[in-house]
C-alpha cells in the first residue's frame, strides 16, 4: 500500500484511538453527500451565491429577484439554477413545499429557457417524499405546449405513485385537466 510510505499517515494511523474497529461508512457517506451538495456553490462567485440565497428564502425575495435573474450570462443562469436544484433535492423534508422551490419557480418564471429543465427536476423529486404542493403552482414556469404535456405526464405519474399524500391530489388534478 502507497500510504504505508508517508511518515505522516503512518504517524496518524498509529495515533489513539484505533478505529479498526469502528465502522466509518456512514461518516464517509455523509462526506460524499455534503461534498456533492457543495460542489456547484463552491465554485460559484459571490454574488451569485447571494442570488441563490435570496431565491431560497421564500415566494416574496424570490419575486424581487428578477432584475438580478435577467442580468446573468447563460453561462451564470445554469450554475444558479443546478445550485438551486441541488439544494432543493437536499432537502431534507419535502412534505411541505420548500421556499427554495419558490425560487426554483420564480427563475423559470423569470428566464423561461430553463422550462425543460424545471420539467427534469420535478421528474428527480424523490415521490415518496413529496406530498400535494408539488401538483399545482407549474402554470408561470411551464408555459409551452410541449412543457404542459410533459407536466402533466409527470403528474399523472404522480397520480400513480404509492405515496398517498401524493397521488390523491396528483391524480385529482389529472382528471380536471382531462375535462371530466
Amino acid at each position: 500500500m502507497q500510504w504505508t510510505a508517508d511518515s505522516k499517515v503512518r504517524r496518524w494511523v498509529e495515533t489513539h484511538p484505533y478505529l479498526a474497529d469502528v465502522a466509518l461508512k456512514p461518516y464517509l457517506f455523509v462526506i460524499n453527500d455534503m461534498k456533492n451538495h457543495t460542489t456547484v456553490s463552491a465554485l460559484l462567485d459571490p454574488h451569485l451565491i447571494e442570488l441563490v440565497l435570496k431565491l431560497g428564502e421564500g415566494t416574496f425575495s424570490a419575486k424581487t429577484a428578477s432584475k438580478d435573474l435577467l442580468a446573468l450570462v447563460p453561462s451564470d443562469a445554469i450554475k444558479v439554477f443546478e445550485e438551486l436544484r441541488i439544494r432543493l433535492l437536499a432537502q431534507p423534508d419535502l412534505v411541505k413545499k420548500p421556499d427554495i422551490f419558490e425560487g426554483v419557480t420564480a427563475f423559470v418564471e423569470t428566464i423561461p429557457a430553463f422550462e425543460a429543465r424545471y420539467l427534469d427536476l420535478l421528474e428527480d423529486l424523490p415521490m415518496a417524499r413529496i406530498a400535494s404542493w408539488a401538483v399545482g403552482g407549474h402554470d408561470q414556469a411551464v408555459r409551452t405546449e410541449t412543457g404542459k404535456a410533459r407536466l402533466a405526464a409527470i403528474i399523472q405519474k404522480w397520480g400513480k405513485s404509492n405515496n398517498p399524500r401524493l397521488s390523491h391530489f396528483a391524480a385529482k388534478s389529472s382528471t380536471l385537466k382531462k375535462g371530466h
